[in-house]
């Protein structure tokens, strides 16, 4: 089995690049982890879609990744950095072979994995596919949590049944009056999925919040 030592690994549900990565994430510090190579072919499956791996391989690699704490190491039950030589990724799976989080590398690491991924053979693994990660490849992760927030928000006042408030800021947005709550409702979302007013947005959510 190949290991890998000392990388720094950011695991989440969602996949960021390195420049993503921002200061409350909770970065993990490896002390090692085992390398599997793959063809890019698997690498995009794996980057691209949840997946069960199978018992044997789950089994496998059981308790082969550590890392460092405050004061000594603990194991990570199952983890895995996969690469095809040309990229690197790695994964967290559950005790039932679904993976669970994902993580790229910073790039002077992914280079150092890439290089020793040339001298391994490749691997086998096997596994299924669960459904699709959902990616906007048209946003930045900030612009996607601003989103996320500004919906969560709009979606509150619905529900509240504010009226007043969605009527309000639907007239700073959009310079007119609307009576229809749906109309209200779908034009600001559609602003929302655009980043349209989100300085509006964003400014009307905080002075509502402060009163």
């Amino acid at each position: 089995m190949n290991f890998i030592y000392d990388i720094l690994v950011n695991f989440n549900n969602d996949l960021y690049d390195f420049f993503e990565w921002n200061i409350n994430d909770d970065v993990s510090h490896i002390r090692k982890m085992p390398l599997v190579r793959v063809d890019t072919e698997i690498l995009t499956k794996l980057m691209n879609f949840d997946i069960k791996c199978s018992k044997e391989d789950l089994k496998k690699f059981e308790n082969k990744a550590e890392k460092f704490t405050s004061r000594n190491t603990e194991k990570i039950k199952y983890a895995i950095l996969f690469s095809d030589c040309q990229d690197v990724l790695a994964l967290t799976f559950n005790e039932y072979g679904q993976s669970t989080h994902i993580s790229k590398l910073l790039i002077d690491e992914q280079e150092e994995v890439i290089d020793a991924c040339g001298r391994c053979d490749k691997s086998k693994f096997e596994f299924t596919l669960l459904k699709p990660r959902e990616f906007d490849n048209f946003k930045t992760r900030k612009q996607q949590e601003k989103s996320f927030y500004l919906l969560n928000a709009l979606n509150k006042l619905e529900k509240n049944q504010e009226i007043d408030k969605l009527k309000y800021l639907y007239f700073e947005c959009f310079n007119e009056k609307q009576s229809s709550i749906d109309i209200i409702i779908n034009k600001l979302k559609e602003a929302i999925e655009i980043d349209k007013y989100e300085k509006v947005m964003s400014n009307f959510f905080k002075l509502i919040s402060i009163n």
